[in-house]
């Protein structure tokens, strides 16, 4: 509040000339649009602690739309250490930088080196254009710019856009690393070749350089060493090009300028093995997220190394490779591709046996929820199951192995209408299908494993990534939670938005018709406590002093399931004190030692705070209850115990006082400050505890530590792909 450290508070202005109100609203409002925010998950670099253990942060600036990568050193008891390094300080020279693209017209190796000499005519064409579509004829100097010559500025006697930093805002893009351990388990694999050979892969990869993975609204997927974090290559989508002059106009996101930001490259990268041209590969898909209707497939198996022939295929709404009758499909029915994909190994495929599983994402020209399996080498559709839906579009999915052949079986994705999708993919390719249906012949109707509704039977969009894990009585457990976040007014929360709601369903291989069918959990309470300098929690004090910091915590239900009755469980996310707040989730959940842990999003309605706030939740995965011992360190203390307990006088929520003594264990946190967090990057610190690190819309980064104690009574548990 005072940044400047002269005393006054920094949003405090006295005006004695009325004739100065409006200047100084400006100077307000102006530092509230230039704040420094973070929307994208922190990654980690491993999963246990160890003397090189780093943690990253993707950030953005409003004022200026630049972004940071930072790494930061994790102290030898888990906390966040010093700043090692910036991303966007360790960019090359232009002439340096290794830049590449695609030519969807060329014959043989279609990546290219993103220079002005190398382009396909219709791309110089795009880009001998200015941002309102006027030729100017400076394609060659245009593109000199996006590889990163400040000379071409309008500062420097230039024609194009002034930069404080190269490197991009980074908005929606979780960071992949992408280490020289990682182990699919293909070892284990039938196929001999395949099996045989996956050891030898490994060991090349202790040699590789890691890297960490992210795109930025520069219009490019950038490549790091993970270690110093050194640019290794860039790669920008030929999808994007006709979109750089846009991006390099002195009318873009600036102020008083007429263009106003745009994504570009958006999406949150994912990367696996596969084996193709009889060697094994290290593959990552990109897409472009709210930037457009594309994706990618880059071999990055030597990320120091990488070169045009490492850019395998691309493909959008308004590409794909020559003489492929894929190209209609997609401009049918692929979307905005803000979900991610996954590479796995499928049954028989007809010899196709290495796919990216790819959502078709939201807004396609049909409207309906497709998924795709996507062979891996050259990007053309091995299968696709339509829903045939309309008005709607699939979210990210998840791939299941069910019984440890390192082989997909099954795979769960939710769509915008509520609807919960079951995929199977098992055995021979012939029999793959939509796993329930109406009707017979030519009047089959697809129908979901289950729809979301909430109490008044309406729809409730799914838009995060499922999570699932094995029942210890047999079947699976689909863990998914209800909302979404990326469409305009969906920050809006109104007077009376929809409850959302999370999800425990037991897939057992028939449908789950109805809400009836499970178990009700309830959040109970809501508080709001003060952690003293001495670790001790206490009702807030006024003023708050500096050396200590508030946090809320949630109590919720322990009822177990009667899964003789029931197939599952659901929470409402609804404050017990607030009623429906547009509480929601948009992030992947985690399965750990027998607990679900997911972060919520709560959309502020103050435009001036930092966007919104979330919970942490961590609850029994069997029955969605909360634990029996505490899963948090409320006070600080490196010690799990009662101490990190809180009483509430309410268990069953009924409004009488029925527990007035009950020190219980506490199922959620939120840190008022943090702003909105996505799915945490997890470690296991000292003492096998974990460390769970959270990048905060508000520009901070946070650890939490976590008991990793599993719960008592019967288990049998393993997190599927």
């Amino acid at each position: 509040w005072d940044s400047d450290g002269d005393g006054d508070p920094d949003g405090y202005f006295l005006v004695t000339n009325a004739g100065k109100l409006e200047e100084q609203l400006n100077k307000a409002f102006d530092e509230i649009v230039a704040r420094t925010s973070s929307s994208a998950a922190a990654a980690t670099n491993s999963t246990r602690l160890d003397t090189n253990s780093k943690v990253y942060q993707a950030r953005f600036n409003s004022a200026n739309w630049t972004g940071q990568l930072l790494a930061y050193n994790i102290n030898s008891d888990g906390s966040i250490g010093s700043l090692a390094w910036d991303a966007a300080d360790h960019i090359p020279t232009e002439d340096d930088r290794k830049i590449f693209s695609y030519d969807p017209d060329a014959s043989g190796t279609k990546g290219i080196v993103f220079e002005y000499l190398n382009l396909h005519d219709d791309q110089k064409l795009l880009l001998n254009q200015d941002a309102y579509g006027t030729i100017d004829s400076l394609g060659s100097t245009r593109v000199d710019h996006i590889r990163g010559d400040t000379s071409t500025e309008v500062k420097n006697g230039g024609a194009f856009r002034n930069r404080a930093s190269l490197m991009g805002d980074i908005i929606n893009s979780d960071p992949w690393f992408l280490g020289t351990l990682d182990n699919f388990g293909y070892s284990e694999l039938e196929d001999s070749d395949e099996a045989s050979t996956y050891t030898a892969f490994r060991d090349t990869k202790l040699t590789r350089t890691a890297a960490l993975f992210f795109a930025a609204n520069d219009g490019m997927l950038h490549a790091i060493n993970a270690s110093t974090g050194a640019e290794l290559f860039t790669y920008i989508p030929n999808e994007v090009i006709g979109s750089l002059s846009t991006l390099s106009s002195t009318d873009y996101a600036c102020d008083g300028c007429s263009i106003t930001h745009r994504y570009f490259v958006d999406g949150a990268p994912r990367a696996g093995d596969a084996y193709f041209n009889s060697a094994w590969h290290s593959v990552l898909i990109g897409t472009l997220g709210a930037g457009g209707k594309g994706l990618f497939a880059l071999d990055v198996s030597n990320p120091s190394s990488f070169t045009t022939a490492d850019v395998l295929w691309e493909i959008s709404s308004t590409q794909v490779r020559p003489g492929n009758s894929d190209q209609a499909d997609f401009a049918a029915n692929l979307g905005y591709t803000l979900p991610q994909a996954s590479i796995v190994k499928l049954h028989d495929g007809d010899g196709e046996n290495w796919a990216a599983v790819v959502a078709n994402g939201y807004e396609s020209a049909n409207g309906s929820a497709v998924l795709y399996l996507i062979d891996i080498e050259d990007g053309h559709i091995i299968e696709r199951f339509d829903t045939e839906t309309s008005n709607n579009g699939l979210s990210t999915p998840i791939a299941v192995d069910e019984d440890g052949d390192r082989i997909t079986d099954v795979i769960y994705a939710g769509d915008l209408l509520g609807n919960l999708w079951k995929f199977d993919v098992s055995g021979n390719s012939n029999n793959w299908e939509i796993a329930f249906s109406s009707g017979n012949g030519v009047n089959e109707i697809p129908e979901p494993l289950f729809k979301a509704v909430d109490s008044s039977s309406a729809s409730q969009p799914i838009t995060a990534k499922p999570q699932v894990g094995v029942h210890p009585e047999g079947g699976l457990m689909v863990y998914f939670g209800s909302g979404k976040y990326f469409e305009k007014n969906d920050q809006i929360v109104g007077a009376t938005p929809q409850v959302q709601t999370f999800y425990g369903i037991r897939d057992q291989g028939s449908q789950v018709t109805a809400r009836s069918d499970l178990q009700e959990q309830k959040i109970l309470a809501e508080e709001t406590f003060e952690v003293t300098v001495n670790n001790v929690l206490q009702t807030p004090s006024d003023p708050l002093p500096a050396d200590s910091s508030l946090i809320d915590v949630r109590v919720t239900s322990d009822t177990t399931v009667a899964y003789s009755t029931k197939k599952g469980w659901f929470m409402e996310l609804k404050s017990p004190d607030n009623g429906a707040e547009g509480e929601r989730l948009v992030s992947a959940p985690l399965l750990r030692a027998g607990r679900i842990i997911f972060s919520t999003l709560i959309p502020d309605r103050d435009a001036c705070n930092w966007g919104g706030s979330s919970w942490l939740m961590e609850l029994d995965a069997v029955n969605g209850s909360r634990l029996d011992t505490t899963p948090f360190d409320i006070n600080n203390d490196g010690v799990f115990d009662v101490d990190d307990y809180v009483q509430i006088y309410d268990t069953d929520g009924d409004g009488d006082v029925d527990l007035h003594d009950a020190y219980l264990p506490v199922s959620g946190i939120r840190k008022p400050d943090l702003g909105i967090i996505k799915t945490p990057g997890v470690i296991t610190c000292a003492n096998g505890a974990e460390c769970k690190y959270s990048s905060g819309s508000s520009g901070d980064l946070d650890m939490v530590l976590e008991s990793s104690d599993s719960p008592t009574g019967r288990q049998s548990w393993r997190q599927l792909r």
